[in-house]
This record gives C-alpha cells, structure tokens and sequence, in this order.
C-alpha cells in the first residue's frame, strides 16, 4: 500500500470498530471502538478472559461478520 509517496506496510486496519449483537430486542456490545494496525512479517495475539469479543475481531477481520461502525481493511 503506498500512502503520500510512502509505502506503507501495514496488512490489516481496524478504525473504530464497534460490534453491537441484537436478539430478543435487546443489544449486546462485544467489541467497542478498537482501532489497531498490523504490519507485514508482525506477529499479533488476541488474549483475554472468555466472551470478551476474541472470536468476534476475528471473525470482524476475515469478513464473516459485518462491523456496526467503523471500517476494517
């Protein structure tokens, strides 16, 4: 990617990304303005307590679940 006339290495964007689940007619939100870059050859993990939205920025990242807000690219 190259920005400015400067290339830029990063491989995966996240920009205020904000997942919000509804069921019942209530909302759950799991994932709540995140932004995060990930640079080429960078190695990430994603580590919390169970059912803090782990899966969920995954899934946001590959593109199986579509964000509320924000942009991942």
């Amino acid at each position: 990617m190259e920005q400015n006339g400067c290339v830029d290495d990063r491989i995966i964007r996240l920009e205020h990304v904000t997942k919000r689940f509804e069921s019942a007619g209530r909302v759950k939100e799991v994932v709540n303005d995140i932004n995060l870059d990930v640079k080429e050859n960078e190695f990430v993990v994603l580590f919390g307590p169970g059912q803090c939205g782990k899966t969920t920025m995954i899934n946001l990242i590959a593109g199986l679940e579509l964000v509320t807000e924000g942009t991942v690219t």
